[in-house]
């Protein structure tokens, strides 16, 4: 898996699953899902600071990625347009001292 794939948890408990494809795939080249529980929904572009590291999700690692983040938002004179978004990178069989993550957050 080389693309991002991010979660999130509504108030029923059903979660969205995003993937974010490469550029080069178009809503018409994505194969079509086999679920029909499965939407396809092309989201507009957005620019986003992130910060990535290897190993374990362990919450210093995400407030150093906040940290980071914060820092060159106001270096830059960014303002931010989301709270901060984790993506992973490996499915369940990559030894989690070997996972790749980014902490992301959009800004204006």
């Amino acid at each position: 898996m080389t693309a991002p794939v991010t979660t999130s948890e509504n108030a029923s408990g059903l979660y969205t699953v995003r993937f974010s494809m490469p550029a080069k795939w178009t809503m018409e080249t994505l194969p079509e899902p086999i679920d029909n529980r499965v939407k396809l929904r092309k989201v507009p572009a957005e620019y986003r600071l992130a910060y990535r590291f290897v190993g374990r999700r362990i919450q210093s690692r995400i407030d150093m990625a906040e940290t980071k983040i914060s820092e060159v938002m106001r270096t830059n004179q960014l303002q931010p347009d989301s709270s901060l978004i984790m993506a992973g990178y490996d499915g369940p069989r990559v030894p989690p001292n070997r996972k790749r993550w980014e902490i992301m957050q959009v800004v204006r």
